[in-house]
Formats: C-alpha cells, sequence, structure tokens
C-alpha cells in the first residue's frame, strides 16, 4: 500500500474538501482514482452512528456533485454488535453504497486488499520517480 497510496487531506475544491487517509493519485489526475476511508460505526448509541455516517454520506454526495469524488471509494467499516447499532451501521453501509462506494469490514483483508490492488501499465511512474 505505501508505494501507491498515499494521504490526500484535500480531495474536493478549494471550497469544499474532505480528508482521505488513503488515495492512489497517479500523475496528471486530479481526482483520486481510488481511495479507502476508515469509518467506526461502532459509535455508543445508533444516533451516533446515523450521524457519523450520514455526514460521510454527504460528504460523499458533494463531492460527486463537484466532480472530486474518487473513480473507485472503499470505506473500511468497523460495525457495533449490538443488534440496533448493527441495524443503524447496516443502513449507513447501504447509503454509502448507494452513492457508489463500496463498503468492507474491517475484517475482511481478502476485500481490501483486492480493492487496494494496482494493476501496472508498463509506462506507470508514481509523482517523483
Amino acid at each position: 500500500l505505501d508505494r501507491y497510496y498515499r494521504e490526500a487531506p484535500y480531495v474536493g475544491t478549494e471550497v469544499y474538501h474532505v480528508g482521505v487517509p488513503l488515495a492512489f493519485q497517479p500523475d496528471g489526475h486530479e481526482v483520486p482514482v481510488k481511495a479507502m476511508k476508515p469509518l467506526n460505526l461502532a459509535q455508543t448509541t445508533p444516533t451516533r452512528i446515523y450521524m457519523h455516517g450520514d455526514e460521510w454520506i454527504a460528504r460523499v454526495n458533494r463531492l460527486r456533485s463537484l466532480d472530486r469524488l474518487p473513480g473507485e471509494f472503499l470505506f473500511v467499516v468497523r460495525k457495533p454488535v449490538d443488534p440496533d447499532g448493527r441495524r443503524a451501521a447496516d443502513e449507513i453501509c447501504d447509503g454509502l453504497v448507494q452513492t457508489g462506494c463500496l463498503v468492507a469490514d474491517v475484517d475482511d483483508e481478502e476485500a481490501i486488499l483486492t480493492f487496494a490492488r494496482i494493476e501496472e501499465p508498463d509506462d506507470f511512474a508514481l509523482e517523483g520517480e
């Protein structure tokens, strides 16, 4: 991951941007091609889960309206174990999927690594190489 992914503290525009901890943005691309964001939905109450998750759904929608949403966006989600919290987290995950994002459980290492994989064309070069 370290070879391809960097922190992208300003995905968006000068007027509106969000930080994304892992983004793959090759030279010449204004918007990351791929991005991953951990999302802790294991909050203490369903209300907190909805508030935190709805905030990210709104951010994704805003980035899309600005044409600055990464080409592929994966949320790596930690969910609570209690039934009410789990239902709230599932609703948030469904909302993220409806925005066109992908969602993987924090423990699903295979899904995360599959998403993160980058196919290198022969003429591929990272910025600074």
